[in-house]
């Protein structure tokens, strides 16, 4: 509510206007304080009244209007409205009306449409510009000539001596080109698995319907890249192999995005004039190896005087150097080579001088410079993945390299550590670290639900009583009965003995964080009294051996928020990969209500006498391990709004909309509840199924069932239509229904033909 006294003020200014006599009589007959309660129920109308008149001068402003006055702004300037449902793109669509219109047509517009109305980072590509074509006048001299880092430009021919540019083929930052297709595009299926370095043959062959002279391709990537710091890795192979994952998983190491220029961002400035084209890491896409590891180097005046420090430099040294001034080396290779042949060169190959000369010449405008750790005193961010080695000294980016690791064999000189982006591996070169390594890094996932360092209004409200930071053991007197304990870092726990006298406790991630807890067995939470109240909010919690979280005694409430109960799974992509075990959520006494929200959980059950009166679960992922189901409860309600659910459940009551269940689902009682919205597996028995649909075995649903891919649970760009749009709003269903993605990517549809050029015919990619 307001803090603007409007409702004092009338309260007082109406109680006056009442003669005296009845204001007397309200305070000393039966009934008392009748008379009062009513002007002041008068006084909070007329403050609504007030404060609405007082907001009628922002209404005016697109930038401070209600969302009821933004169609009657933009009917001031015939604007074509897009879904209610997608606020955020009308309101900018609006405000930046005038700014489109002048500039229709054009690609810098068309780029930031697709971050605007979608909320996406997206690339624009123009299909004429990929056809192979013969030389013309118009044409700059070298644009036909062969560069490693740019591609063979306009109608050049391809050189099959680049790994990295046939890694990027096909996509939006691809260099070659093609022959013509006219047939009219369609969306491309997002893959099933993370983006990998594939064979040249692998990429080159096949129909590319990208190219064309009225083609025009509109890339978004969908995924959110999440930064986490100070991270303790899982140890993966002796004492210097580590996988970046804390739970020992391999994962995709993902790019935070660094594109500056076009300022299509909310509704402060167009920045027109400084657009550029993307580079391919600048957008938040899987890390490959050959973009981690793409290096640039210039000999530059800056870079001479950085390295007159260096034993044994001398003027006459850096003179040799001085010729290559102006030079860009693409590779480390290349500026190996290049001074080698200087009159000096066995002083320049040496490991260390090689080692500060690559340190000093390094561009900012490659792959390595933008997502490897900046130095400190570089303006420049601090990159998608740092490996600190000691605390708050990050490895440096010469003494780090990009290399495969999938059998965790490498051979670097002068290097310290070599990072596999692609399956979130590193392995320290020489000697094993000293102390436990840190390290930071971004990984994919399609929305804010389990842990992660996205905002959490509902944790910064709460009063902290206690902080637990910097890893190490939490012991149960780390965890009183009651109050708030915050976790302030996203290290690793090991969490001790169990709480045995939860009254009202909360245990939370600070925002911005992701602890991970490790168990070795059961984590028990009992009560100390009747209707306790227990909160775990923010945390991943997980372990090496199967062990379950268990809940004993008696709660008005638990509540599950934000969080992963690590539902287990495959360590890698590879088969016979060791399995993770799921973390199984037990209920040993009763829970009057038990609330999953915006979490990933493993299975939930009861053990013994154990009940649920009422189960909540909200924007979440229930999974289990295998033939168990994922929800077994055989007494009490359970409410489900947009969930999925990898495998079976048995329940006695359910109420559930917008909700995915791929398994097969048993409610006991069918004269109460509902299932609207939703799909389901034969022979589920559900109660009154309401515009829902069956899912026939072998349909392709999500992009990965598998725990640490960036697609996990994400509704595959292949799956039929009512899963990508059966949600009563016209979004998908499941988990990420909330999100809105076909209401927004419809909305990016109308405005796209709306500002393209006269004739062109459009087609999007969704490139995760």
């Amino acid at each position: 509510m307001a803090n603007d006294g409007y409702e004092v003020y009338f309260a007082e200014k109406l109680w006056e206007l009442i003669p005296g006599i009845h204001r007397d009589r309200d305070g000393r007959e039966e009934g008392a304080g009748t008379l009062r309660a009513l002007v002041e129920i008068y006084a909070r109308e007329a403050a609504k009244i007030r404060r609405s008149q007082d907001h009628l001068w922002d209404d005016a402003f697109i930038e401070l209007s209600d969302d009821w006055a933004i169609a009657y702004i933009g009917e001031l300037v015939d604007t074509r409205m897009l879904s209610a449902l997608n606020n955020r793109g009308n309101r900018i669509s609006v405000a930046k009306k005038i700014h489109y219109q002048r500039r229709s047509g054009t690609r810098p517009v068309l780029e930031e449409l697709v971050s605007d109305i979608t909320g996406y980072e997206g690339i624009v590509t123009e299909g004429f510009r990929r056809l192979a074509r013969a030389w013309h006048r118009l044409d700059p001299v070298n644009a036909y000539t062969t560069d490693d880092d740019r591609g063979p430009g306009a109608g050049g021919l391809v050189d099959l001596r680049s790994p990295r540019l046939l890694d990027l083929a096909g996509g939006p930052f691809d260099t070659f080109s093609h022959m013509p297709d006219i047939r009219r595009p369609g969306a491309i299926p997002m893959p099933g698995s993370v983006q990998r370095t594939l064979a040249p043959l692998d990429v080159l062959e096949g129909a590319d319907a990208t190219a064309g002279i009225r083609k025009i391709g509109f890339h978004f990537y969908r995924l959110n890249a999440f930064f986490v710091e100070g991270v303790n890795p899982a140890a993966g192979f002796g004492t210097t192999g580590f996988h970046f994952d804390p739970s020992g998983r391999d994962i995709a190491l993902f790019q935070v995005s660094t594109r500056l220029a076009g300022g299509s961002q909310g509704l402060r400035g167009t920045g027109f004039p400084d657009w550029r084209a993307a580079q391919n890491w600048e957008v938040p896409a899987p890390m490959l190896c050959r973009v981690l590891g793409h290096a640039q180097y210039v000999i530059s005046e800056m870079a001479l005087a950085a390295l007159e420090s260096v034993p044994g430099m001398n003027a006459a040294r850096l003179d040799q150097l001085r010729r290559l001034r102006g030079q860009r080396l693409t590779g480390e290779d290349k500026l190996q080579l290049v001074v080698s042949r200087l009159p000096d060169a066995a002083f320049f190959t040496q490991t260390a001088t090689l080692t500060r000369i690559r340190a000093a010449a390094l561009s900012a405008n490659c792959g390595k410079a933008v997502l490897l750790n900046a130095p400190v005193s570089s303006a420049q961010a601090n990159g998608s993945v740092s490996v600190e080695e000691a605390a708050g000294n990050p490895i440096p980016q010469e003494r780090v390299t990009a290399a495969g690791l999938a059998a965790w064999s490498v051979s670097a000189q002068g290097r310290r550590v070599a990072i596999d982006p692609e399956n979130g591996r590193l392995r320290f070169i020489g000697a094993a670290p000293a102390n436990p390594p840190t390290v930071s890094y971004a990984y994919g996932t399609p929305g804010p639900v389990g842990a992660g360092p996205h905002a959490r209004p509902e944790a910064v409200a709460r009063d902290v009583d206690s902080t637990i930071q910097g890893g190490g053991s939490i012991t149960a007197a780390d965890l009183p009965s009651q109050g708030v304990v915050s976790i302030g870092d996203s290290a690793t726990y090991d969490v001790t003995p169990g709480q045995t006298a939860v009254r009202d406790l909360v245990v939370q991630a600070a925002e911005g964080t992701r602890p991970y807890l490790a168990r070795d067995a059961n984590w028990t939470f009992l009560s100390a009294t009747d209707n306790a109240q227990l909160v775990l909010d923010g945390l991943w919690i997980g372990g090496a051996p199967s062990f379950s979280i268990r809940l004993r005694g008696s709660y008005a409430r638990v509540r599950v928020a934000n969080s992963t109960i690590d539902p287990g799974g495959a360590q890698s992509r590879l088969p016979g990969s060791p399995q993770i075990p799921n973390v199984r959520l037990v209920i040993s006494g009763e829970v009057d209500r038990l609330e999953i929200d915006h979490s990933i959980c493993g299975e939930i059950s009861t053990f013994g006498s154990g009940q649920v009166n009422r189960l909540v679960i909200r924007d979440s992922i229930i999974a289990s391990a295998g033939i168990q189901a994922a929800i077994d409860l055989d007494a009490g309600e359970v409410i489900m709004e947009r969930v999925s659910v990898l495998g079976n459940t048995i329940v006695h009551r359910l109420y559930a909309t917008e909700t995915l269940l791929q398994g097969v689902a048993q409610v006991r009682d069918n004269q109460a509840g509902c299932f609207r919205f939703g799909a389901y597996e034969p022979p589920s028995r559900l109660p009154k199924p309401y515009q829902s649909h069956v899912l026939d075995p072998g349909t392709p649903v999500f992009t990965s069932r598998r725990f640490g891919d960036p697609g996990y649970c994400q509704i595959n760009i292949a799956a039929p239509d009512f899963l990508q749009t059966g949600a009563e709003h016209g979004s998908q269903i499941g988990a990420y229904s909330s999100l809105n993605e076909p209401i927004r990517i419809e909305g990016l549809r109308q405005k796209a033909s709306e500002y393209m050029p006269f004739g062109l015919v459009p087609f999007f990619i969704a490139e995760t």
